[in-house]
């Protein structure tokens, strides 16, 4: 820098001697001489340099490229050689040497550099130009000349002069889309609108006009072309808004055609691994496209990642593409359109790591889309690609959690009343059984990491969902293993056992026995209330269980410790009509609260229960408490009033 200083001093020097012994040219004389014959020669004009306190430095440069631009050379356009310094991290350096020049030359696409600097004397701007060679080094031409200040002053700056243009050229868009009631009017929209290039602010018109078409759902097929062209001329397209915006506007009127396929196809080759799904999202428009045309341009996706042609700066993993299709082609016509996720995670599969992480995103990913699916087949064929998928991995603690995210899911689609039709909750079922065969030994991992880190109420609903679904779990207690704590000296522990036992349904059935002989027990506190009444709703949900275990439920009745009689008259309401006969005999017990129960049983089963009808009419006349006649007549009312 010291140096630059010390020689743009000499040149002033050397511009004051030029000046005071009338060396100097006119401008436009001195640009002549050089650019005559000259035709085609690359030029690139830096920013000059001053040694004074005011900047003219681009004021000069701009007068030099108008008197260059009346010759038949090529001039490199500013905008353009200010992106070529930049991303060297070169300034606008204003005077330069031989060694410069030839810098420049091998990052410039030019023959020559114009550099210089000048100076303020007597009122006027005093220049200095070299013209030098960037592949020698050697100064070409050089002139000396100078323009007045007030002139400089006065001109417009670069910036000033390309906003005027630019604020005339977008009223001049703006008014042509006032109209179009016609494909002239139309045809004339697209002309002025193309004709002002997307890029810089004044570009920005653009999101304007595919505002208006798309909100008129008028698609011009030379402004998409426009656009294409456009599109494949974007460098970086990961870190250009229009890109996304473009390939948006081409799927708004719900397909992609050929050329805007190809123009997309081109600018994803371009693109980072950041975001790539959302491109992709627009580019596989499956909620209006045909499967096969999806499926085929998928192939031509990752067959673009296989041969390391796609990505910016460095190719995109394999795995990354693929995972950023998977993301992209959720349907969002559910109702209408079939997904292809199952298909395409078939066909690619392979290229999933065998990592936790990328498992887990898969195993998202298909689980997503199958409760995204309405096709019910097509439902079906994701569910087997997803426990297949699950097959296919090591047991692991990512795995396991999102197997139980998705057994949880599935319960709750069943038992809301809001989740859907009968029908669909019947397939829901169906397919719940497979998860709970397949995918087995990952909720019973799921279960040891919960009482790892003390989950206790979820250790306690998940025990309860092995027991319940017949699952074999070494995690998990047996039903032999809760009979045998039900015997066990812990209150605690009995309790515990009995209550998961009246959770699991009919799994329950094999310790039918000990529950039977559970409600036997009589006494031992409330304790022992609280343990017949949950063997008590055991047999209840079991439903199909022997005389032995009816008989003792009936039994029951008269037990009011701990709620022992409501939940034994529950559980015959559930046994229903195979309990009838022995609520039958139970009419004629010597226990009053006996007696009123059964009739009250009875009176519940309505209908079912017609062959009672007559000994419930002699209780309700004959028998000795007038409670139980008043239930048993109003039993008998229950049934014969049932329709």
């Amino acid at each position: 820098m010291k140096n630059l200083c010390i020689l743009a001093l000499l040149l002033s020097v050397i511009f004051h001697s030029a000046v005071a012994f009338g060396n100097e040219k006119p401008l436009s004389k001195a640009i002549e001489e050089f650019a005559s014959g000259k035709k085609g020669t690359r030029i690139a004009v830096l920013d000059f340099s001053s040694s004074g306190s005011r900047n003219y430095d681009m004021y000069v440069a701009d007068i030099i490229i108008t008197e260059l631009s009346k010759y038949p050379v090529t001039l490199l356009e500013r905008k353009r050689l200010q992106l070529l310094l930049n991303e060297q991290a070169l300034g606008q350096t204003g005077v330069v040497d031989a060694d410069q020049a030839k810098k420049l030359g091998t990052l410039l696409p030019v023959d020559v550099v114009v550099s210089g600097s000048y100076t303020e004397l007597n009122g006027k701007l005093v220049i200095n130009a070299r013209f030098i060679h960037v592949v020698t080094g050697e100064i070409l031409y050089a002139f000396a000349s100078s323009l007045p200040i007030s002139a400089a002053a006065d001109a417009p700056t670069d910036e000033e002069r390309e906003n005027s243009q630019c604020l005339k050229k977008q009223a001049a868009v703006r008014k042509s889309l006032e109209d179009l009631t016609t494909s002239d009017a139309v045809s004339n929209a697209v002309n002025c609108a193309s004709a002002v290039p997307f890029e810089g602010d004044c570009g920005r018109i653009h999101y304007e006009v595919m505002g208006i078409f798309v909100r008129y759902k008028i698609y011009p097929e030379k402004y998409s072309s426009f656009l294409a062209a456009v599109l494949k001329s974007i460098d970086t397209p990961t870190n250009d808004p229009r890109a996304n915006d473009i390939i948006r506007y081409f799927v708004s009127d719900g397909k992609i055609d050929a050329q805007e396929w190809a123009a997309s196809f081109d600018a994803l080759s371009r693109m980072g691994p950041f975001a790539l799904h959302i491109p992709l999202n627009y580019m596989l428009n499956n909620s209006n496209e045909d499967n096969d045309l999806v499926l085929d341009r998928v192939d031509q996706i990752m067959k673009l990642a296989a041969s390391k042609k796609l990505g910016r700066p460095v190719a995109v993993p394999e795995e990354t593409v693929l995972f950023a299709v998977l993301h992209a082609v959720k349907p969002r016509d559910r109702d209408k359109k079939k997904g292809i996720t199952g298909d395409i995670f078939a066909r690619y599969r392979h290229l999933v790591p065998d990592t936790d992480r990328h498992s887990k995103e898969a195993v998202e990913i298909l689980q997503n889309a199958y409760f995204e699916e309405k096709s019910r087949p097509t439902r079906r064929q994701i569910l087997m690609v997803l426990v297949d998928f699950y097959g296919s991995r090591p047991d692991s603690e990512e795995l396991a959690e999102k197997a139980a995210d998705l057994i949880r899911t599935m319960n709750s689609k069943i038992e809301r009343d809001y989740s859907g039709e009968p029908a669909e909750k019947a397939a829901f079922a169906e397919d719940l059984k497979t998860i709970n065969r397949s995918l087995q030994n990952q909720y019973c991992l799921s279960l040891e990491l919960a009482r790892k880190k003390g989950y206790h109420y979820i250790v306690d609903d998940r025990v309860e969902y092995i027991l319940g679904n017949g699952m074999k779990c070494a995690q998990a207690p047996s039903i032999a293993d809760l009979e045998a704590a039900m015997k066990a000296g812990d209150w605690g522990k009995r309790l515990k056992a009995a209550e998961t036992l009246s959770k699991i349904g009919a799994a329950a059935a094999p310790a039918e026995k000990t529950l039977v002989a559970c409600l036997a027990w009589k006494g031992l506190g409330s304790e022992g209330g609280r343990m017949r009444a949950l063997c008590a709703k055991t047999l209840g949900n079991i439903g199909g269980v022997g005389p032995e275990a009816i008989t003792m439920l009936i039994s029951s009745f008269p037990d009011y410790d701990n709620g022992v009689s409501y939940e034994a008259e529950e559980a015959i309401a559930k046994i229903g009509p195979a309990a009838i006969q022995h609520l039958v005999r139970g009419l004629e017990h010597e226990h009053h609260a006996v007696r009123l129960r059964c009739a009250t049983a009875l009176g519940r089963l309505g209908k079912k229960a017609r062959q009672a009808l007559a000994v419930l009419k002699k209780t309700a006349e004959k028998d000795a408490d007038p409670y139980v006649r008043k239930e048993a007549a109003g039993a008998v009312q229950m049934i014969e009033n049932e329709p």
